[in-house]
């Protein structure tokens, strides 16, 4: 039942975290855009589009698409990056382009390659007859961005520069788009037209009037004067857009008391969750006292086999390393050999020295001890030399790692057989286990709320999601150890730190020598590294070494110098060699290792 819960909780977790996350690594968003409009005499319109792109992986080709509306054609395209101007063709290549051309649109493709960086490339092209000419005003209304861009733009800036000839005060001009756009008349030819933040899927366009005389070469488009009904509609879509502000504003002030009458709900709720769950911890969560003051433990606490050591001391785990330790400490107790063969291997490149790890199973002195083998540790060498090694009593590690399939589907079940064993033991509060999974309750409640909080008010209301959240987690890693195993779990976590820091090396060398097998055998479990195994080993001298470790055999061209650091040299790489081949074939990991929206044009397009 506890595994279900646990089983539903984390696929409803990782739920959770794949609504919250980003489902894709590669991506790209536009940074500004900057547009130069030339207005010409011959009622053509002269564009200059610098584009500035942001890419988050790798892109090939970008693409640029203008309906052919309001105006009657676009003629002189280019395209250029910073160091580039690009030229029209059909291979793809970076540095090339290729146009489609229809009655109703004009498209461009681009191509060029960039990764996890900032580009820019400008566009230039020229609209014809887009002008409309009255008798007392020239109409250019043109939409600079168009709605079909689905990434927002940061910066929008367009500058429009109008034929020559006129004062300030007969220019008008107005802006259609997002409300927080602005216009400006910088002089009697310039205006200025900028928005930033466009979203995805918005226009930004300019309607700007200035005298017909100006271009009074063109023909009338209407001749009934229209300066007038103009300003009349633009000021009726101000009025508008005005009120739209003033709405706008009351709705965020209004969302904003919403907001922070919410929050004190949804503080009010967290802390009542976190109080809820800190009386469950308090109570059924928080670890026994135990008599161990020392921060060192050079003993060790117990007789346990390593494998029942992992599960303890890593709060249920079983990992590769048990599984190690385990044959090393069969081979401590005469029923394996551990032997390392180095042989000279020919290659195109000269000699090379090849080291190999070999298990040799002793069956007599299996038969003999058969009573002292516990039923996990004869699964193991079952496994070993009956299912892979075919009846034999040797096997590489080469050779295990190469098993991988079979090894990952018998390690789960050699991993169920130590828990069980292990439950039988009594390492862990059960009752404890049972109430701190009421924990959950309020975690789950809190996350719910947060998620549904964030739904409807935006990230600002995170809140109870991290909080419930942690509590989650919390819940899930708390292990509370039995009372009567308190202490004993104390002197492991001592004894770890003891060899991770290096304390052995003060230690009375007979005492040492004693202590080196457990110590590299229960190493293993506490996450040894083979940088410490190394010194620890190192430290035996040459003439002992045989009595301490008479189950490790070397054999090789340099036997002779196999002593003191070269043999704790030897003993590491075994165990590394060792831990990476069980941790692959058992998969547990380890190793070394607003407006009208009327405008001529509207652009759209994206990247890939």
């Amino acid at each position: 039942m506890v595994q279900k819960i646990h089983l539903i909780t984390l696929i409803g977790l990782a739920h959770l975290f794949l609504f919250f996350s980003p489902a894709q690594s590669k991506s790209y968003r536009i940074e500004r855009v900057a547009i130069l409009a030339q207005v010409n005499l011959d009622g053509s319109m002269l564009i200059q589009e610098t584009r500035t792109y942001r890419f988050k992986g790798r892109f090939k080709w970008a693409d640029y698409r203008l309906p052919i509306k309001g105006f009657a054609a676009i003629e002189d395209f280019s395209l250029r990056d910073d160091d580039t101007a690009y030229r029209p063709g059909q291979s793809k290549e970076p540095g090339t382009y290729q146009i489609q051309k229809s009655r109703d649109e004009f498209y461009v493709k681009w191509f060029y390659r960039a990764s996890n960086e900032t580009r820019t490339f400008v566009l230039s092209y020229r609209v014809t007859d887009l002008l409309r000419v009255y008798p007392d005003v020239a109409e250019l209304y043109y939409m600079f961005i168009g709605a079909d861009w689905d990434r927002k733009t940061t910066e929008v800036s367009v500058t429009v520069k109008l034929p020559e000839g006129a004062e300030r005060d007969e220019i008008h001009a107005w802006a259609h788009g997002p409300l927080q756009g602005n216009v400006f008349i910088k002089d009697a030819n310039t205006v200025q037209l900028d928005v930033s933040n466009l979203p995805r899927h918005r226009y930004w366009e300019g309607r700007i009037l200035f005298p017909s005389r100006l271009v009074s070469n063109l023909s009338m488009t209407r001749n009934i004067p229209q300066l007038s009904l103009i300003t009349e509609e633009e000021t009726r879509w101000a009025k508008e857009a005005n009120e739209a502000r003033i709405r706008a504003r009351q709705e965020l002030a209004a969302r904003n008391e919403r907001w922070l009458r919410w929050s004190i709900i949804f503080a009010v709720l967290s802390i009542a969750g976190l109080f809820f769950w800190m009386r469950i911890f308090k109570q059924y969560g928080k670890a026994y006292p135990t008599t161990v003051r020392a921060k060192f433990y050079s003993d060790i606490p117990t007789d346990l086999p390593p494998a029942l050591i992992s599960y303890f001391v890593n709060h249920r785990s079983v990992s590769g390393g048990a599984l190690l330790a385990t044959i090393f400490d069969l081979a401590r107790r005469g029923i394996l050999t551990i032997e390392e063969k180095k042989t000279l291997k020919k290659s195109f490149f000269g000699k090379k020295e090849k080291t190999e790890y070999i298990l040799q199973l002793d069956r007599n002195a299996l038969k003999t001890k058969s009573g002292m083998v516990q039923p996990f540790e004869k699964e193991v060498l079952d496994f070993l030399f009956e299912k892979l090694g075919a009846g034999e009593n040797r096997i590489s590690m080469e050779e295990i790692a190469k098993s991988r399939g079979k090894t990952i589907k018998w390690f789960s079940k050699w991993r169920k057989s130590i828990s069980v064993l292990a439950k039988e033991q009594g390492f862990f509060d059960v009752e404890s286990r049972r109430k701190m999974l009421q924990g959950l309750i309020p975690a789950l409640v809190l996350i719910l709320f947060g998620a549904i909080a964030i739904f409807l008010a935006g990230p600002g209301a995170i809140t109870p999601f991290v909080a419930g959240l942690i509590l989650l987690i919390i819940t899930l890693a708390t292990h509370r150890i039995a009372r009567p195993y308190a202490d004993q779990y104390a002197q492991w976590q001592a004894l770890r730190r003891y060899l991770r820091k290096y304390k052995f090396v003060e230690a009375d060398r007979s005492s040492l020598v004693d202590n080196l097998a457990p110590y590299l055998i229960y190493g293993m479990v506490l996450g040894l590294t083979s940088k410490r195994i190394k010194e620890l080993v190192g430290l035996v001298p040459g003439e002992q070494q045989a009595n301490i470790f008479p189950w490790y055999l070397y054999h090789g061209s340099a036997a002779g110098d196999h002593f003191g650091p070269a043999f704790g040299e030897a003993i590491s790489s075994m165990v590394s060699v060792g831990s990476s081949s069980f941790s692959s074939a058992t998969g547990t990991g380890g190793g070394a290792s607003a407006g009208a929206g009327a405008g001529a044009g509207g652009s759209g397009g994206g990247a890939g």
